[in-house]
């Protein structure tokens, strides 16, 4: 086990709330994207943090964003947060620090049981992300190795009774389990009260033995399936990443109870505009939402328009959910950065092609932009996020390209590079500048 570096520590409280307390795991998941990565890759564990550790570090966490345990933006690896032996005690001292903030904890649910729902909802204000993944004890077994399979689904029900707010997840593995065991997954965690339900498509590498891999076009498959069922779901049922289409506001799912919900707002609306501003995308009119106190929301249902009006305490959630696409203050810095040099090369992940694309097709910057997909590589598989894309990556994609240096401008997503500029196998953005000789920024 290596010890993370302290600026990674400090990182983690810096970009995202988060309070790594210990990267132990006490399953072992087929699809765990730890288990068949490349050498070279530059990842880091860490026992037990000491409650000493977790002190300091709650210098760095701000109270005005909910507080994060179980899950990673930066290389340390994350681990089931119950399985640290003092947990309790980092929650009330949390609780103690911070006696306003929201808590959420990542947890598969093992060690999740009727008690320690009670602690949990004693403490005021903590979210709850399951990874529950199979509601059937055997299946479970046979995708985490979990010997504790049953108090881990019953832990649902153990959450709902104590009035612990809680969301599902579910890692899709149809090849293995089939559908139906995805759909009664799905519905085990809408009858025992979650708020939403993620199914991930889950990735594989090269590595990845070939019985666990899934043929072409699941993705898409996926999407489909998870659309059939949603209505019957009657929560928010999302896919990650989610299959854009086009870059309208469609409302994805409404939580039971919420502003949203109290406003009227069902699935499949699309929101046209917020106090009078045209929603340029999904995340802009979901920002635009959020932003606290009461707003009027234009809707389209159907073929009719109406407006409604949602009424948001300062620090309430709205209610909406929506898939990911873009944010208009991206499109902005790409704008901005094609203004400054006027022929830019825009590296990107597969995934975010069309995206882009949508994104710039209205541009006045558009013909000076050029979308370059990056293929993953150095992972290679099923993988395609931006965030697992290395500098070898890059140059394997450069190299294609007519390049004049001096004039081209390369530009590559800030979140495959940590805050030294660095990628996941330690080697800086910067060596694409030395070998191109033209300028390279992180965007």
């Amino acid at each position: 086990m290596i010890k993370p570096p302290e600026y990674l520590i400090y990182e983690s409280a810096f970009r995202g709330n988060i309070l790594p307390v210990t990267s132990l795991c006490n399953v072992g998941c087929m699809f765990c994207s730890h288990r068949h990565n490349p050498p070279g890759i530059q990842i880091y564990k860490t026992g037990p943090r000491s409650l000493e550790e977790v002190a300091q570090t709650l210098q760095f966490i701000s109270p005005e964003a909910k507080i994060v345990i179980g899950e990673s933006v930066t290389r340390i690896v994350e681990g089931e947060p119950f399985t640290h032996p003092f947990i309790r005690q980092i929650l009330l001292m949390i609780r103690e620090h911070f006696p306003g903030t929201r808590i959420q904890i990542t947890t598969n649910g093992t060690l999740l049981d009727a008690e320690t729902a009670g602690f949990l909802a004693g403490l005021g204000d903590v979210e709850i992300y399951l990874s529950l993944n199979s509601s059937n004890p055997a299946a479970r077994r046979r995708l985490m190795n979990d010997s504790m399979a049953e108090q881990a689904v019953n832990a649902a029900r153990c959450l709902a009774d104590s009035g612990v707010s809680f969301h599902g997840s579910i890692v899709a593995m149809p090849h293995i389990n089939g559908w139906e065991d995805l759909r009664e997954t799905v519905f085990y965690l809408a009858e025992c009260g979650t708020e939403t339900i993620r199914v991930f498509l889950p990735g594989f590498t090269r590595y990845t033995p070939e019985h666990l891999k899934f043929k072409p076009g699941m993705h898409e498959e996926l999407a489909e399936y998870i659309d059939s069922i949603r209505a019957m779901a009657a929560v928010p049922v999302t896919v990650e990443p989610p299959v854009i289409k086009n870059l309208k506001a469609v409302v994805t799912g409404i939580i039971s109870g919420t502003p949203a919900d109290k406003a009227g707002l069902l699935r499949d609306d699309i929101i046209l505009s917020v106090d009078g501003t045209r929603c340029f995308s999904r995340v802009h009119a979901f920002n635009m939402v959020r932003k606290g106190g009461p707003v009027k929301v234009e809707i389209q249902r159907n073929s009719q328009a109406f407006e409604a009006d949602i009424k948001i305490k300062q620090g309430q959630a709205s209610g909406i959910v929506m898939d990911y696409d873009i944010a208009p203050e991206t499109l902005a810095a790409v704008e901005a950065a094609a203004a400054r040099h006027r022929c830019l090369k825009l590296l990107c992940s597969v995934l975010g092609v069309e995206v882009l694309r949508m994104a710039l097709e209205k541009s006045p910057q558009r013909d000076v932009i050029d979308i370059v997909p990056v293929d993953n590589l150095f992972f290679g598989g099923s993988i395609a996020a931006a965030g697992l894309l290395t500098v070898s990556d890059f140059v394997e994609a450069a190299g294609n390209l007519r390049i004049e240096s001096g004039r081209d401008v390369l530009i590559v997503p800030a979140i495959a590079f940590d805050v030294r500029g660095k990628d996941l196998t330690g080697r800086s953005y910067l060596e694409l500048q030395e070998k191109f000789g033209t300028k390279v920024e992180i965007l």
